[in-house]
């Protein structure tokens, strides 16, 4: 390559000066070489642009600049301004993630194409949900609806202002043939409001009341709009699923209520179902939701695989709406409200956690992803400083009485637990899968992981505190660190304390959160979630009794508690009842001196039991709890042998 610079003097022409430049290094000698490096990565926004110049050349000084001068110039020029401006929002992300924590997806996507994604995905057809269509729909092409939506959001929700003639039909959504006064209705609501609702946040009770009377409205003269038949936070079918918890919870006050309840429920249900979930809505999750924890209340039996079931389509109702997308950029871009996306958010971790339980309680996977983006629950001082009250006239006032609820606070931390509490369900431990290598490190991770949540939840001391939620998630706090640790109990694992007295640890403080739950509130008022507590809690006494280095009476009290806790909870949860009777025939297995069936009532906590010296004992019972889940041994699905013996 010809590398001479040309000749050129004052006298010659621009023309001339062009000309007699060598055509085959035009760029190279009229300005600057530079060499502009892109350092992408994958996983991590924004690039860095690195700009690296070489050796300057000289510039003749009256040439004027070209169309590659200016080119050049623009590029250097803008790629300044946006180091810059990335710069200041990587700074600013930093401060947001500290600010608004969240779990995060490593799906593939960076922020921007995730963002675009999400926002494809993401339409309002024929003024209904926002609902999610994948690119392989022809809805996905569809222009959003400018009708104004069918489902209000909160935003939306005017006041009910009744005028002279107008009423309130507070039966308008209930099964016509039930005998139920306006006075027993709203004692039952009551009633599910202060020991039900507050539990992974399963309703928002003050817009669920302030809907259900907008819903019910009727006026005296015709209105050009009529009023909505559900909203995002009430609908019929939630209605009758809170009415139906909130009697069976004071169902000694009206037994006959309760029954006739039972024989119209679910007929009345199963044609709403049908209705509300041709335009689901969250109100639709939450109610699904709870007809499936209905099942459970049955006495009967426990329609668990109907109630399973029926929950398989809260998770395809939510996959519809799509709440499992993070859509706060829809916020900023004004197509939703601030209030919708923080309804969508909670409505996911309510589904989020209850997935999680009901998972737990049958031994089988959870059916939500496992790491979320969505953004945590909001606090909100507001429902915070809700006061707590009972509401059953006989009870005499407690410690809890009077008391802030925390409702938001508790379940802000309650689902970032449940991330935790996923995470050992996901591990070798009870996942099915084979053990990687560096297995127990992981565990380790998740022990510091827990052990942080823990120190950074602002309930220290929940006793003094005991609102019934925030005593449920300290004992799902305990109960994670017994599933963590239980499969260790006799094994070397590099920590302190050991796994077995971690294990004992949580079981002790597990009792004492309950002996708080049945005084200040009764344990025939607790959810569904304290049966696998209860139940996780005798195993790990069971465990002790069989060691060798076990506190005999201490163990053999509180495994006799554990029973006692388990006939408290069966006026109301019929899997309580089979929970009795598993404890009692583990029992008699392990403690054959003991007899088969246990009259928890009769028998006295300092009853002697014989110690075992045995090294194979605690090991087949370690390993058996190990490869059987609650509901097998619950339902008698599985037959509970050890080696030769059989329990069932």
């Amino acid at each position: 390559m010809n590398s001479q610079k040309p000749s050129l003097s004052r006298g010659s022409s621009r023309k001339d000066q062009l000309s007699s430049r060598p055509t085959t290094d035009i760029r190279a000698s009229s300005r600057r070489r530079i060499t502009i490096f892109f350092d992408v990565k994958v996983t991590t926004w924004p690039c860095y642009v690195h700009l690296t110049w070489a050796k300057p050349v000289p510039r003749p000084v009256d040439a004027r600049w070209g169309f590659d001068d200016w080119l050049l110039f623009g590029i250097i020029l803008t790629s300044f301004v946006a180091s810059l401006y990335l710069s200041n929002s990587r700074d600013m992300a930093g401060i947001s993630a500290i600010r608004d924590e969240r779990p995060q997806a490593d799906d593939g996507f960076g922020p921007e194409d995730r963002r675009s994604h999400t926002s494809d995905r993401l339409k309002r057809p024929e003024g209904g949900s926002l609902m999610q269509f994948g690119p392989t729909s022809l809805w996905s092409y569809a222009q959003d609806s400018n009708q104004r939506p069918t489902n209000l959001t909160p935003h939306q929700h005017p006041s009910v202002d009744l005028k002279p003639g107008d009423w309130i039909d507070w039966a308008r959504a209930l099964p016509q043939d039930l005998p139920i006064s306006k006075h027993s209705h709203d004692r039952a609501i009551s009633l599910f409001e202060t020991y039900y609702a507050s539990w992974c946040m399963v309703v928002d009770m003050p817009a669920f009341l302030r809907d259900m009377e907008l819903c019910s409205l009727v006026t005296r003269i015709p209105q050009e709009s009529t009023s909505p038949t559900r909203t995002a936070s009430y609908s019929p079918l939630l209605h009758n699923c809170v009415l139906y918890i909130g009697l069976h919870l004071g169902q000694d006050e009206w037994p006959d209520l309760v029954q006739a309840m039972d024989g119209v429920f679910d007929k009345h249900c199963a044609a709403l179902i049908m209705g509300e979930v041709e335009d689901p809505s969250t109100s639709t999750l939450r109610a699904l939701n709870l007809f499936a924890t209905c099942l459970n209340v049955r006495k009967d039996n426990s329609a668990r695989n109907s109630g399973y079931i029926y929950f398989g389509m809260v998770f395809a109702s939510g996959q519809a709406l799509g709440i499992n997308l993070n859509c706060g950029h829809l916020v900023r871009s004004g197509q939703i409200t601030y209030d919708e996306w923080e309804l969508r958010n909670n409505t996911y971790w309510t589904v989020y956690q209850q997935d999680l339980l009901r998972a737990i309680a049958s031994g089988r996977p959870p059916m939500l992803a496992g790491q979320p983006e969505i953004a945590f629950p909001t606090v909100n001082p507001s429902t915070d400083s809700t006061i707590w009250h009972k509401k059953k006239p006989q009870d005499q006032p407690g410690l809890a009485d009077g008391l802030p609820s925390m409702a938001s606070t508790v379940f802000h931390w309650s689902a970032r637990l449940s991330c935790i509490l996923r995470k050992v369900m996901d591990t070798h431990l009870y996942s099915g899968k084979s053990e990687p290598q560096g297995g127990d490190s992981r565990i380790l991770a998740i022990a510091h992981e827990l052990d942080n949540w823990h120190i950074d939840q602002p309930f220290q001391q929940p006793l003094s505190h005991p609102v019934p939620h925030l005593l449920v998630s300290h004992m799902m706090y305990h109960l994670t660190a017994i599933y963590l640790f239980r499969p260790y109990y006799r094994s070397q694992l590099d920590i302190v304390p050991s796994p077995a007295a971690r294990c004992d640890n949580a079981a002790k403080a597990i009792t004492e959160l309950l002996r708080a739950y049945d005084y200040e509130h009764g344990l025939r008022n607790a959810v569904a979630t304290l049966i696998p507590i209860v139940f996780a809690t005798a195993t790990i006494h069971l465990l002790a009794l069989v060691s060798n280095h076990a506190d005999i009476t201490s163990n053999v009290e509180a495994l006799d508690e554990a029973a006692w806790f388990m006939t408290q909870l069966k006026p109301s949860w019929i899997e309580a009842s089979r929970g009795l009777e598993v404890i009692n025939a583990l029992r008699a297995e392990w403690l054959p001196e003991q007899t088969a069936s246990i009259d928890v009532s009769q028998l006295p906590h300092s009853q002697a039991i014989p110690h075992f010296e045995s090294e194979e004992l605690p090991k087949e019972l370690h390993e058996w709890l190990l490869g059987t889940n609650f509901y097998d041994i619950l339902h008698g699905d599985r037959e509970m042998s050890f080696g030769s013996s059989s329990l069932l």
